[in-house]
Order: structure tokens, then C-alpha cells, then sequence
């Protein structure tokens, strides 16, 4: 369920009762651009099981550049039935990207238990979403690839804001039957894929994104070949989207070449040790070194990597000491290799794969209202979320469970969205303390996407202390306050660590 389905849900708790209700709506299209034109279907019904609504009245408003503050007569509701209005409207060029709330109100008149006529109104809400839409294309750097070729791939955007844009290979294939009628096998008419790596993830996109990789052909038939690509994005309010094109590519076989793959990963901007295997595709090599061509990695204590000696289809795991200053996901970073071959010194550019992970933390707080925390009592916990991490987090949510108290908020989950680094939120969830006093915890989940578009989990479970009443607060304040102490220490420690 989308966030507007469920609040609009949420608006017609109590106001479906006997005599008129207002059931459901739909948008269609569901999303619209300014300047285009849409319908908005409300659904409206008696469920009495005896009795009429007459002179039902629908009217609908909102922002003048909706289209949509409109007036229409429904007429007679017979008990258990129902009726709708579909509603035409344009939105204005000028209108900003939003979600955009429209009340609706039903009116009619019934008899009431004594035969009098009486006047029946319900309301609702309606949701409505605005936005530019995403238009991304995708180009590749060199039309002529052999087995093994570098790329500069290029994601465009030239529509609307777009983010957790994702790019992958989509290798068509055609299925051949027996003479039952049974799948036989399963034949790939294209076979192209990354080097060390399955997607392409770009978190922001507005303009333009360009990324170096290899493209491996090597499974690829020679001549005019499409490289099939699947993309999947969403727009500024998270509607998601998915398209498949493709690119036309001149095949060209080469010789082998060697081919480097990362066996973990390493954390941006600390000093780490990176854990690669290469294997040699072609002849027997000596004294094979590489160093990394660009600023943003840096060997800690050698200037160069040392691989020695590898023979045809050898392969040789080793580690290397780093820091890299990546941006967090797979990185494709170039490097120089140098190596003796039949006697003769040798040298190429190779794209090495380094999956770097964030440094993405957040620190997790929590305060009572009203305080103590008091048996059988009704009491608001906040929960505060700050970003202590290097980079913006995305889909921040916050559960919590534990022992010693009642949730009583309609929702267990609660939802923060986006942080910036140094950035903090709080939601709040409303509870009623148990009968029991003594020494409980509160189990507190937060999930969020970091920059590499991985879902993260932070857990924190927090002691409290329930007191049997308020009168008794006097004698064991103390502990209670012993927790709001912490508390406090721990948000002055993110304060002085945030300066």
C-alpha cells in the first residue's frame, strides 16, 4: 500500500457509518506531469441495511490549479447500495511538483430513529500526485568492443528528478521445445555483462552520470550485436519506474587479458585492506605490478602492487593496504600494468574493481513524556535518529518493541525519510505502561539506505523504570533518572562530535 492509499484509509476511520459513506477514490493516470489531464473516480454508498439517503451532493476542492473544486448531484441512495463520479480535470502548466491533498464531501439527508429529516454529511481526503517525470537515456563510450573493453557509460536524464536509478544487463533468450511441447533449452542470443559487477546504482540523478567499466564480450558472437539493458529509477514522490532498451555494439574478438576481481570490500576514506584475485587469460607472464592511476586511491607503504610470476589460466589471490576515497558501491579504478612477456616488457591499462561500503551510522535516543514512567499509565516515547555518518542516508524507519508496556499507536513503524549527515529527526509512538513496575527495555530498530543503496539495520535496546504511582516518585526518582542522564550524554557527545 502506497502512502496515499493509506492515508486515505486512515481519513475514512469513522466516517463509513450507517446512512452515507465515501468508500474509495482512484486517480487515473495515477501520476501527472503539469499540463496534463486526469480523472478522479469517488466511490460513494448507503450501507444501512434499511432506509434511503436522498439529494446525495458530492463536491470536491482544492488548490485552484487542480481543476477540481467542482459541485455534483448523485440523487437517491437506496439502502445497501452505491453509486460514483468520475470528475475531469487539467492540471495548470505553472503547477509545482507535490502531492497535493482534495477534500471531499458527501451530503444527504435520511430519517432519523423518531421519522425526522435530518442532514447527513461525511468527508474525506484524496491525494493527488504532481511531478515532472524522469526521462533517462543510456550511451556507451565505444561502439567497437572486444572481449574485454573499457567504457565511459553515460545515464542521462533530461526530464525530472530521479534517484535509485539502477542499470542492468537484460540478456534476451529464446526457449527451444521437444516434440511434447517441453522446455528443452534455454538459448542467449546476446551475452555481454559488467567485469566484476552486476548493476549499476546512481542514488541522485539530474542531469547526467558517467562511470567507468569493463564490459565483458568474451561470451559474445563477433559481428552487429545488441547490448540489452533493463533500467529502474523513481521520481521525486518515490514512484517507481522501469524500462529495457538496447544498444547496437560491433563485436571484435581479441586476445586474453587479466582479469581482477575483489573478494571484499573496503571502507571509504580509512585505511584498509583490500583483498583481490587475478587470473591470467593469456600467456605465461613475469614480474606482473600495477599502480592505480588516479588520486583517489593511495597504496599505504609500497608504491606499486608486486604479483610476480603467473602462468596461462593461473590465478593468485593477494592483499593490498589502501585507503580509497571512493564513493561507496562498486568502483571500476583504472590501472597501469606492467609485465614481462617472451622476454619482451609489456604494459596496459586495466579497470580494477573495488567495492567500497559507507561509513553510514546513526546514533539512536530516547526521551518519556510525561516523566516518570508510571504504571497503567499512557506515556509518549521519542525516539530520536541523527546521521553520524559521512553521507546522506535514505527511507529512514523506526520500530520499537520490548517488555513492560503496551504500544498504542496504530502503527508500530514509523517514517523518517532522508537524513543528511549531521542531520537528526525524532517520531514519536504513544504507550501505556504495564501494571508491573520495576526495570524494562525498549527495543528500538532503525532501517535506512546508505549511499550505496544497501539497507542498513541499527539496534538499540534502552533500559527504563516503571514506578508503581507518581506519589512513589520521590523515592525512586533515581533510577528513572539515571536513564535520562544517559540520555542527555549521549546527545551532548553527537552535539560536540557534529562541531
Amino acid at each position: 500500500m502506497n502512502a496515499k492509499n493509506m492515508l486515505f484509509g486512515l481519513l475514512l476511520l469513522g466516517f463509513v457509518f450507517a446512512g452515507l459513506g465515501i468508500t474509495d477514490y482512484s486517480v487515473s493516470p495515477d501520476v501527472l506531469e503539469p499540463g496534463e489531464s486526469g480523472t478522479l473516480t469517488i466511490y460513494v454508498g448507503n450501507p444501512a441495511t434499511t432506509g434511503i439517503v436522498e439529494l446525495v451532493t458530492l463536491r470536491t476542492h482544492s488548490i485552484t490549479k487542480l481543476g477540481l473544486n467542482q459541485e455534483f448531484s448523485i440523487g437517491d441512495l437506496d439502502a445497501g447500495s452505491s453509486s460514483f463520479v468520475s470528475i475531469p480535470f487539467t492540471i495548470a502548466e505553472d503547477t509545482p511538483p507535490g502531492m497535493y491533498p482534495v477534500y471531499i464531501d458527501a451530503v444527504g439527508y435520511s430519517e432519523d430513529a423518531d421519522g425526522e429529516r435530518e442532514l447527513t454529511q461525511k468527508a474525506a481526503m484524496a491525494s493527488l500526485e504532481v511531478v515532472i517525470r524522469p526521462i533517462i537515456s543510456v550511451s556507451l563510450s565505444e561502439g567497437k568492443v572486444g572481449d574485454l573493453q573499457r567504457e565511459t557509460i553515460k545515464i542521462e536524464n533530461t526530464g525530472g528528478y530521479a534517484k535509485n536509478v539502477r542499470l542492468e544487463i537484460n540478456d534476451p533468450s529464446k526457449l527451444l521445445f521437444d516434440e511434447e511441447g517441453k522446455v528443452a533449452a534455454v538459448i542467449y542470443e546476446e551475452r555481454f555483462g559488467f567485469l566484476n559487477k552486476d548493476y549499476i546504482y546512481v542514488a541522485e540523478l539530474i542531469d547526467s552520470y558517467e562511470e567507468n567499466i569493463t564490459l565483458d564480450s568474451r561470451n559474445a558472437e563477433e559481428g552487429s550485436r545488441k547490448f540489452y539493458y533493463s533500467l529502474t529509477y523513481e521520481d521525486k514522490l518515490g514512484n517507481e519506474y522501469s524500462e529495457e532498451s538496447s544498444i547496437q555494439l560491433s563485436v571484435k574478438k581479441e586476445g586474453g587479458d587479466f582479469l581482477f576481481t575483489a573478494l571484499d570490500s573496503v571502507v571509504t576514506g580509512k585505511d584498509d585492506v583490500l583483498q583481490l584475485k587475478v587470473k591470467n587469460t593469456g600467456e605465461t607472464v613475469e614480474d606482473l605490478t600495477f599502480t592505480f592511476s588516479g588520486d583517489n586511491v593511495n597504496l599505504i607503504g609500497e608504491s606499486e602492487v608486486k604479483i610476480g610470476a603467473l602462468g596461462k589460466n593461473a590465478e593468485k589471490i593477494f592483499e593490498i593496504p589502501l585507503n580509497a576515497r571512493l564513493q561507496p558501491g562498486s568502483n571500476s579504478v583504472a590501472a597501469s600494468l606492467e609485465w614481462t612477456e617472451n622476454n619482451q616488457d609489456m604494459s596496459t591499462e586495466v579497470d580494477i574493481p573495488i567495492k567500497v561500503t559507507s561509513d553510514s551510522e546513526v546514533g539512536i535516543y530516547l526521551e518519556a513524556k510525561p516523566e516518570p514512567l508510571t504504571a497503567g499509565q499512557e506515556h509518549t516515547l521519542s525516539i530520536t535518529v541523527a546521521n553520524l555518518g559521512s553521507y546522506a542516508v535514505e527511507g529512514t524507519t523506526v520500530r520499537i518493541n520490548g517488555e513492560g508496556f503496551q504500544l498504542l499507536s496504530v502503527q508500530p513503524e514509523q517514517y523518517i525519510g532522508g537524513l543528511e549527515t549531521d542531520d537528526f529527526s525524532s517520531v514519536q509512538f504513544k504507550i501505556k505502561a504495564g501494571s508491573e513496575p520495576g526495570e524494562k527495555s525498549v527495543h528500538v530498530l532503525v532501517d535506512y539506505k546508505d549511499v550505496s543503496g544497501e539497507w542498513m539495520t541499527a539496534e538499540r535496546t534502552i533500559p527504563i523504570n516503571i514506578l508503581l504511582t507518581t506519589q512513589d516518585s520521590g523515592l525512586v526518582w533515581w533510577i528513572f533518572g539515571g536513564v535520562v542522564v544517559l540520555v542527555a550524554i549521549g546527545i551532548w557527545y553527537w552535539k560536540r562530535r557534529k562541531k
